[in-house]
């Protein structure tokens, strides 16, 4: 079934985001695509082949940059009917060993990048009276993630930042929602990486 839908999707460079990418463009939707790697959002575009996608980097962290995107979406249809927070960053590292710089890099990818991409796309959102925001959560939040504890951290925060949103009054015109797929498979080195710092539960260092 052909959409006709204007959607943004954020960390689309990735494997998860590029999925989401070729579904709306399926479905008949425009897509504007968004990532902070430059190189692979341009592979990106070249693999899908597609006059109904956008693509622009962009750091979500930076209120400018998110702006930029909702302006983007005004000037291609002047609305935005999905918006899709993807973008996530999830490196291993032992508690004990995080600085405070770690931890807000960490916490400002996974949070606040999603709150400043909604405070972005919501006058878009809710222009028409209908529209979703889906942000990626995580199940680690339940789970718990050795070497992961900024991570983990962020994703509940992103599931209480959902909730609070459901009892707003902007609700009535754009619902949010979570979604806690199981944790990515990350590339052969990451895993390799991540192998060496795991932590039996119930000890210090997660």
């Amino acid at each position: 079934m052909k959409t006709d839908r204007t959607v943004v999707i954020t960390g689309a460079a990735g494997g998860m985001g590029a999925v989401f990418v070729r579904r709306f463009l399926d479905n008949g939707d425009l897509v504007i695509a968004t990532d902070a790697a430059a190189d692979s959002l341009a592979a990106l575009a070249d693999s899908m082949n597609s006059a109904r996608l956008r693509i622009r980097a962009a750091d979500i962290t930076d209120e400018a940059d998110t702006k930029a995107l909702a302006e983007l979406a005004r000037q291609a249809t002047g609305r935005v009917d999905v918006l899709v927070n993807v973008a996530g960053y999830f490196p291993v590292q032992p508690f004990l060993e995080m600085s405070a710089a770690d931890w807000r890099k960490i916490i400002d990818i996974n949070l606040t990048g999603t709150a400043l991409m909604c405070q972005a796309m919501l006058p878009l959102l809710t222009g028409r009276g209908w529209g979703r925001i889906i942000n990626i959560g995580s199940a680690s939040i339940y789970a718990g993630v050795p070497g992961q504890a900024h991570y983990v951290a962020a994703k509940a925060g992103l599931i209480g930042l959902s909730a609070a949103w459901r009892g707003s009054s902007a609700a009535k015109a754009c619902a949010s929602t979570s979604w806690r797929p199981a944790s990515p498979s990350p590339p052969p080195p990451r895993r390799r990486f991540r192998s060496r710092f795991r932590t039996p539960p119930s000890r210090v260092g997660a």
